[in-house]
């Protein structure tokens, strides 16, 4: 049996080992015991009954929880690294993201228990220290209920997070999983990987959604983001913050929320 040790993600957030068994590779997600206060998240036994419902699906690696911070997952060998000229030029992937994004309509919002907008809300704290705004829960829950929050999503794709294994598309990394709509799904991917305006033409024609639904969700995205770097970053309280969107977004926060 050898431990190697992968990598450290998501600013200490976790970090991923490889074990190897005999003739079998696994991969091991060890959370940071800090991380789940300062990121509000849950420990793995309180996810168990999502990661059984998740791995009925096959969209992902088979999960198996060892203990409160500690996740085994399969090994997957891609067969290609993917970016996003081969994302948009390869028809088949795309047709199997829609597959997939689609199958996540079968998991019962029950087993997750954060909406995107207490997500947010979770963080308002933080939210004021950076921009010395207060932000309204009511407003904030009318803003992002204008499209029905009614399915699981993953919260956080981006090609890092997508592998394809023998033809087969697989999602990795459910850590951000939230209550939300299709459009912050597509919103979040196309915002995380930087895609161009035709390129969120081709997402949104794919799944038959507005451009205009996808691109309602980027200030939240954006907020998530700026929340997400601030909690990452080891900072001093003589350390200016600094982040290219927070001017927008604290205009945003001013004029919507």
């Amino acid at each position: 049996m050898q431990m190697i040790n992968l990598n450290e993600i998501n600013g200490g957030f976790s970090t991923i080992y490889r074990l190897q068994v005999d003739n079998f590779e696994k991969v091991i997600k060890v959370i940071n015991k800090n991380a789940i206060t300062r990121f509000n998240r849950n420990n793995y036994y309180k996810d168990n009954k999502f990661y059984k419902n998740l791995d009925l699906l096959n969209i992902s690696p088979k999960h198996k929880i060892l203990s409160k911070h500690i996740i085994q997952m399969d090994e997957i060998i891609s067969d290609f690294e993917i970016n996003k000229d081969i994302f948009f030029k390869k028809k088949y992937l795309l047709k199997q993201f829609k597959v997939k994004i689609n199958l996540l309509k079968n998991l019962k919002t029950s087993l997750v228990k954060k909406n995107l907008s207490t997500e947010i809300i979770n963080y308002k704290r933080i939210l004021k220290l950076i921009f010395n705004e207060e932000i309204d829960d009511y407003k904030l829950k009318n803003y992002i209920n204008a499209f029905p929050q009614d399915r699981v999503c993953h919260g956080d794709i981006h090609f890092k997070n997508l592998k394809l294994s023998n033809n087969n598309l697989y999602f990795l990394d459910w850590d951000y999983k939230v209550i939300s709509s299709l459009s912050f799904e597509l919103a979040m991917f196309s915002y995380l990987e930087k895609f161009n305006k035709n390129q969120i033409k081709i997402i949104s024609n794919l799944f038959n959604i507005s451009y205009k639904e996808i691109e309602y969700f980027f200030p939240i995205c954006k907020i998530l983001d700026i929340i997400y770097f601030y909690i990452s970053k080891k900072r001093t309280s003589n350390q200016k913050f600094k982040h290219k969107y927070l001017n927008e977004i604290k205009r945003f926060i001013v004029n919507n929320l």
